[in-house]
């Protein structure tokens, strides 16, 4: 099977390979034995249609409450399912023995998080059990998920309508208004001639205006990507914006976290769940070599996350009340949730905020475009 593996050589630069491996483990232990700090490694799937995690492992854990095996589980799904090849090779990798876990991981299914609880409830002989926590918790995060997409939709809505209009504006009615001041011989602004330049250079050339944009949006995403950390960092400190951004983070933590620790999974792999999901390049990556040092010297968990500048100071101490009080779980399972209304509360705040500065842009625009053409129109009676 190919993995795409990415790690950090012993001096320190990053390299991306592709390799064959049997499977997941052995591609790991390749890495470790040439010395390199795995960072992530994943399969390279063949084209297949994804499967919706919600839905399978929802459907799973229904078919394994009503008694059936894993294996017959599967048959009865690959029945009515559009996913009928995938989880038809899901079957064929258990007759030839391999771990259930390991199976959904190596095809996409399961992330590091879920396949560390389903390795878990496999050791522990409680799989059902751990089918059903994950199928409760990837329903909560799709439903979250799917209000957070319609908070964001009305935003979208207006810039991608905004950028259609003023493109035809841009495009098909300004040249005509130049061709006019052309013919009359107005005396234009400055600015206004610039904007005249640049719209038949674009008109002149089609090709090359579109070929520039996209280097341009390119190079754009390309220097944001090399900076992410720095642009983190920076937008954290932002009012309104910097709260937001933190409690997106915990939202992809705490809940997996919560699942993992109810179910007991070691120390070590909660860190490899960390280090796989979110590498080093995120305030999770940062939390993942916090939670490192603390296994090194031998801190607990909870004294680890409650370090942590990521978790707002009544989370902390929360975390380090739960220590003495032997309700860690229980404290993890109410600060996601808690979290997750105050996600979605920080998501409605940043909303009503884009919306009067999108209709602020909006007019900004067309008075630009008032001042560069309507008003030279108004005064062509001058040039007479």
């Amino acid at each position: 099977m190919k993995f795409k593996i990415k790690a950090r050589r012993p001096d320190g630069s990053t390299v991306q390979l592709f390799e064959e491996h049997p499977d997941q483990k052995n591609g790991e232990d390749s890495i470790f034995q040439r010395n390199y700090f795995l960072i992530s490694i994943t399969p390279v799937r063949k084209n297949k249609k994804a499967i919706n995690a919600e839905v399978f492992f929802t459907e799973l854990s229904d078919l394994l409450n009503a008694g059936h095996t894993i294996e017959m589980s599967l048959r009865l799904m690959a029945k009515y399912s559009k996913n009928a090849e995938t989880i038809n090779s899901l079957i064929e990798s258990i007759r030839k023995g391999q771990p259930f876990s390991s199976i959904l991981r190596e095809n996409g299914i399961a992330d590091s998080g879920q396949y560390a609880l389903l390795l878990t409830g496999e050791e522990s002989g409680e799989f059902s059990e751990a089918i059903n926590l994950l199928s409760r918790n990837v329903k909560e995060m799709a439903r979250l998920k799917r209000k957070i997409r319609a908070l964001l939709f009305y935003p979208v809505f207006l810039i991608t309508l905004m950028t259609v209009v003023f493109s035809y504006i841009f495009i098909f009615v300004l040249p005509k208004i130049t061709a006019v001041f052309a013919d009359l011989g107005v005396e234009l602004p400055s600015y206004t001639i610039t904007l005249i330049a640049l719209i038949t250079k674009v008109r002149n050339n089609p090709i090359l205006s579109v070929f520039s944009t996209i280097v341009l949006v390119r190079l754009v995403f390309y220097l944001v990507r090399r900076n992410k950390n720095k642009i983190l960092y920076t937008l954290i400190r932002v009012p309104v914006f910097g709260n937001t951004i933190k409690r997106h983070y915990l939202f992809k933590l705490l809940h997996p976290l919560s699942l993992m620790v109810r179910k007991g999974v070691y120390f070590p792999r909660i860190i490899e769940f960390l280090t796989d999901s979110f590498g080093k390049n995120t305030l999770l990556g940062d939390l993942s070599g916090r939670l490192r040092t603390a296994l090194d010297t031998g801190a607990s968990l909870p004294a680890a996350l409650a370090s942590s500048s990521l978790f707002p100071d009544r989370y902390r101490e929360l975390l380090s009340v739960s220590v003495e009080s032997s309700r860690f779980s229980e404290t993890l399972e109410h600060l996601a949730q808690d979290n997750a209304q105050a996600y979605e509360e920080s998501l409605k705040t940043i909303v009503s905020l884009l919306e009067p500065l999108i209709i602020i842009l909006i007019g900004c625009l067309i008075l630009a475009f008032v001042v560069s053409f309507i008003l030279p129109m108004i005064n062509i009676d001058t040039a007479f």
